[in-house]
C-alpha cells in the first residue's frame, strides 16, 4: 500500500468521524428544535401574567417620567386596565410570533446541517473504501 493511499485513507476517516459527530450533535439539536416548537415554551418574565406586564409597564412609565427632568412638571399617561390589557396581548402574540419565527429558523438550518453531514459521510465513506480496494 503506498504512503498516499494511506493518507488518504487516513483523511477520510477522519472526515467520517467529523461528520458521524456532527451528525449526532445537529440531531440532538434539532430535536431539542422540534420538541420546542410543540408549544413548551415557558413565557418571559415580562408575559407570564398580566400583573407583571402591568408592574413591568408602571416601572417603565415612572423610570421614563423620573428621567426626564425637562418634563418634570407633566404628568405621565397612564393607560387604563383594559387598554393594557390590550397591549399585553398584542405584545404576547408578537412574542409568540418572533419565537415561532426564531424556531423555524432552527429547524432549518440544523435540518440542512444534518443532511449535510450524511452526505459528506457518505462521499467520504465511498471514496475511502474505493481507496482500500483498488490498492494493491
Amino acid at each position: 500500500m503506498s504512503r498516499q493511499n494511506i493518507i488518504l485513507q487516513i483523511y477520510g476517516y477522519i472526515i467520517c468521524i467529523i461528520t458521524i459527530t456532527t451528525f449526532l450533535f445537529g440531531s440532538y439539536n434539532l430535536a431539542e428544535s422540534i420538541s420546542d416548537r410543540s408549544g413548551l415554551k415557558i413565557p418571559s418574565s415580562t408575559f407570564a401574567s398580566y400583573e407583571n406586564y402591568k408592574e413591568d409597564l408602571m416601572n417603565n412609565i415612572l423610570e421614563k417620567f423620573n428621567c426626564d427632568e425637562i418634563k418634570s412638571n407633566i404628568k405621565p399617561y397612564i393607560p387604563t386596565d383594559d387598554e393594557m390589557i390590550k397591549m399585553f396581548e398584542n405584545e404576547k402574540q408578537i412574542d409568540l410570533a418572533r419565537d415561532r419565527h426564531r424556531n423555524t429558523k432552527e429547524i432549518i438550518s440544523k435540518s440542512v446541517l444534518v443532511l449535510l453531514s450524511i452526505v459528506i459521510f457518505l462521499f467520504h465513506w465511498k471514496f475511502t473504501r474505493k481507496s482500500s480496494i483498488t490498492t494493491p
